[in-house]
């Protein structure tokens, strides 16, 4: 067994939450580590702690198509004129909640 990164939880606001991750390989976003830890850290979240809405920011590609694929939607950029830049400074933040039926 190897140690890729870390990853961690914390409580926002009453059941709002935050995810985040830390990888120190650069190829363990794209081999899907990220996403599967989105996805384990979003069901712990949610299942555990009674979590409504999970948010995450991502600053680079990898991160922000990681969290993609584990679900989240986009809700900001800052600053706005960044939000289609593909590298670079700024930051996209992600929100994920339960779909309501």
């Amino acid at each position: 067994m190897r140690r890729i990164g870390s990853a961690g939880l914390s409580r926002v606001d009453g059941n709002v939450y935050w995810v985040g991750t830390h990888f120190w390989l650069r190829a363990s976003y794209e081999g899907g580590y990220g996403a599967e830890v989105y996805r384990l850290m979003t069901t712990f979240a949610v299942k555990e702690q009674g979590a409504t809405r999970v948010t995450a920011n991502a600053t680079d590609l990898r991160r922000m198509a990681a969290l993609k694929k584990a679900g989240f939607k986009l809700v900001s950029t800052f600053p706005t004129s960044h939000a289609k830049r593909r590298r670079g400074y700024g930051i996209w933040r992600f929100a994920w909640e339960p779909k309501r039926w």
